[in-house]
């Protein structure tokens, strides 16, 4: 049973919307929904006026909740939707995770080689999923994701001296410490290092 206390209004697409399209009041409705299985940047009911008359970035279908990673905030601009201090990547991977689509979150995993011949893995912990690429039989090829320029000089530099993998994240998961991993201190679990450059936001 779901109590009252466990939930909120949120806007909730009546219709599949492409990107790039004006949004009128017709294209949502309000409802409410288990705050447990929201994203963390859902629009609340309260949003309701506000984002009529923006622009979709990515779109939305019916019956999905819609979140800031829906609403361009520049009227038919993608760059209009970057949040300050990101930038868009577009990465592919091998064996993504089954399901993954647009609003996600996920964890990149990179190992690379250094220039001195170590190897390193470094983790970047909740990272936006704003767009999907998929191919003609539907599988999926490819992510956009929402990195600072740092960020994307490393997962860059791991795709062409080492290996990138992707994890698909459970809703409401917070960041870990994760300490950077090398050849040295990899079965090394009483290691004193506090390098982490993980967190999404913090990471340079």
């Amino acid at each position: 049973m779901i109590f009252v206390g466990n939930t909120t209004e949120v806007l909730v697409a009546t219709q599949d919307v492409k990107a790039n399209t004006k949004i009128k009041e017709s294209m949502f409705t309000t409802e409410r929904v288990d705050t447990a299985s929201l994203p963390d940047n859902y629009l609340s009911a309260d949003s309701a006026k506000d984002v009529v008359g923006y622009y979709t970035y990515i779109g939305f279908t019916k019956g999905s909740v819609i979140s800031k990673s829906n609403i361009a905030t520049s009227a038919k601009k993608a760059s209009g939707a970057i949040e300050k201090g990101k930038t868009l990547l577009t990465i592919s991977a091998e064996n993504l995770p089954t399901g993954i689509q647009s609003g996600d979150k996920v964890n990149i995993i990179i190992g690379a080689n250094t220039d001195s011949g170590n190897k390193v893995v470094l983790t970047y912990q909740n990272i936006d999923v704003s767009n999907i690429y998929v191919d003609d039989e539907g599988s999926i090829t490819g992510l956009e994701v929402s990195v600072t320029p740092e960020q994307s000089q490393k997962i860059v530099y791991a795709k062409l001296n080492g290996e990138l993998s992707i994890s698909l994240l459970p809703i409401n998961y917070k960041d870990i410490n994760l300490p950077i991993i090398d050849e040295g201190g990899f079965l090394d679990t009483s290691s004193s290092s506090t390098a982490t450059d993980t967190n999404t936001s913090e990471a340079q």
